[in-house]
C-alpha cells in the first residue's frame, strides 16, 4: 500500500491497521535522499508546511541528518504559474534559490524539494541541482503512466514509447489471466 503525498498524511496510522508493508513518498524521498550526501535540506512551499515537515524529520528519526526546512514565500498560484510561463518561473527561481543557499550555508548538501509542486519544477530536469547539491526529485512509490513518468522514461531509452509501452502492459496482464499472483 502507498501514500502517495509528501507529507505522508495517514500513514502512520496505516500502518498501525494494517499487515502489509505501507510506503509513504515522503518517507521514501527523504531515506533515499540520504543515500545521496550526508546532510539534507527540505524546501517546501509555503511556511504554513514547515511544522508539519519538521515532525516528519523527528518521525523518521533524521534530526541529525536535515539541517532545516526553509519555504518559499510564494503561493501556490505562483507555482501554477511557474509551469505555463518562463517570466513566471524567472521570477519565483530566485526565492527558490535563496532557501537552497541558506541550507547549503548550514550545511546541507543534498536538497529536497517537501512537495509535489517545488519537485515538478526544480527537480524533475535530468541532472537537476543547485551549486553541485542534487535537488531530488520524488522517489515514486508506484510507477506512473504519464508520458513524463519515470517508468515510461527509462522504457524510452530502450527504444520502447508510450503508446507501444502501454499497449505491452495491458496484453501482457489479460494474456496472464486471473487469480492469484
Amino acid at each position: 500500500m502507498v501514500i502517495t503525498h509528501f507529507q505522508d498524511a495517514g500513514l502512520a496510522e496505516v500502518k498501525s491497521v494494517v499487515d502489509i508493508p505501507v510506503l509513504g513518498l515522503g518517507e521514501t524521498t527523504l531515506f533515499h535522499s540520504l543515500t545521496l550526501g550526508r546532510k539534507l535540506g527540505l524546501v517546501t512551499i509555503n511556511p504554513v508546511f514547515i511544522p508539519w515537515h519538521e515532525d516528519q524529520v523527528i518521525r523518521y528519526g533524521l534530526q541529525q541528518r536535515v539541517v532545516g526546512v526553509r519555504a518559499v514565500q510564494a503561493t501556490v498560484a505562483d507555482f501554477i504559474d511557474s509551469f505555463a510561463s518562463d517570466a513566471a518561473k524567472a521570477k519565483l527561481a530566485p526565492k527558490w534559490e535563496r532557501e537552497c543557499r541558506i541550507l547549503l550555508d548550514a550545511g546541507a548538501d543534498v536538497i529536497v524539494p517537501a512537495g509535489g509542486l517545488p519537485m515538478m519544477l526544480f527537480g524533475s530536469e535530468r541532472g537537476a541541482n543547485f551549486d553541485g547539491a542534487p535537488i531530488v526529485n520524488e522517489v515514486n512509490t508506484m510507477p506512473g503512466f504519464t508520458p513524463v513518468s519515470m517508468f515510461p522514461r527509462a522504457w524510452a531509452v530502450t527504444g520502447v514509447d508510450y503508446p507501444t509501452l502501454l499497449t505491452t502492459l495491458v496484453e501482457t496482464a489479460l494474456a496472464r489471466g486471473t487469480g492469484l499472483r
